[in-house]
């Protein structure tokens, strides 16, 4: 993460299932994360849906 952002590049953790890894991860300084901790994978329709209506 540190070289991500020694070359002004933004970090993406994939995969941050739990509290803890996303704590772990933004004590390292990640910047951005994805995963089911979020929200579970789902079909473009439905993301779509999701982002037009908050549902």
């Amino acid at each position: 993460m540190a070289l991500a952002h020694k070359l002004d590049m933004h970090v993406v953790a994939e995969g941050v299932e739990t509290p803890e890894q996303q704590r772990a991860l933004a004590a390292c300084d990640c910047d951005l994360f994805q995963g089911v901790l979020f929200s579970r994978p789902m079909s473009a329709r439905a993301a779509t849906q999701f982002l037009q209506t908050g549902r």
